[in-house]
């Protein structure tokens, strides 16, 4: 594993939930508060993680006492596929959006849906407008790669 999404439904991390994880090099956060504030050691022995990468909306200052980046810039892609978000697989999706980034900066992926007219978003927290532009242009231009998800 090399890459996790975590969504704001998670209540809690527990100890050493990803330790020796030595693959791992991203982690993005959808929340506002951190689930594993009390835990001891969840990234213990993740080498070439150098932090959490977090929403501007984030109210702490680490991540299971993990460093945070903040994205705080959204690039919003409607789908308009009829998708319901359990269809899509944020990580799967992640590494799509990651496949065809130009810059090196991190980002992090949300689905958004809307049940009354069954669309589907995708949110792309990153940290410039520059990022996000040019973000956008690429995800457009894959739109039909992330619905056969």
């Amino acid at each position: 594993m090399t890459s996790v999404s975590i969504p704001n439904s998670v209540t809690s991390i527990e100890n050493y939930a990803f330790k020796n994880c030595t693959e791992l090099s991203y982690v993005g956060y959808l929340g506002t508060i951190d689930p594993g504030e009390s835990s001891t050691g969840v990234f213990d022995d993740c080498y070439r993680l150098p932090y959490i990468t977090v929403t501007g909306k984030y109210l702490n200052n680490s991540f299971c006492n993990k460093s945070i980046s903040r994205r705080g810039v959204v690039v919003e892609i409607d789908l308009n596929s009829g998708l319901k978000p359990d269809e899509i697989n944020i990580n799967e999706l992640t590494q799509i959006i990651r496949q065809n980034e130009t810059s090196t900066n991190d980002f992090i992926v949300e689905v958004v849906t809307d049940d009354s007219n069954n669309a589907v978003s995708i949110l792309v927290y990153v940290d410039d407008k520059q990022t996000a532009n040019t973000m956008k242009v690429q995800i457009e231009e894959k739109k039909e790669q992330c619905k056969d998800i």
